[in-house]
């Protein structure tokens, strides 16, 4: 089961890749697939540029719309809306 999961989430990959690039401005990961795993890896073990550039990508991304603080004042935003409707 993971590895037919494995295999829909690359199918689907491409489409949200663009659905990422497009609400971000930039992609947070290398995008890839089964085929290309390997190589994407060995790309980022051998280019110190790149492995920099990811990171510092990721931190930014995961600071700026995963940070606990403000994934909680969303969350609050968001049951407030819906006690509203009750």
């Amino acid at each position: 089961m993971i590895r037919g999961s494995w295999r829909w989430a690359f199918l689907a990959g491409a489409h949200l890749a663009e659905i990422l690039a497009k609400r971000f401005g930039y992609l947070p990961f290398l995008l890839c697939d089964e085929a290309t795993l390997a190589e994407r890896l060995r790309e980022m073990v051998e280019d110190l540029q790149l492995r920099a550039q990811m990171e510092d990508l990721g931190w930014y991304h995961v600071n700026r719309y995963h940070d606990e603080a403000k994934v909680a004042a969303q969350l609050v935003g968001i049951y407030d809306r819906a006690m509203a409707l009750r």
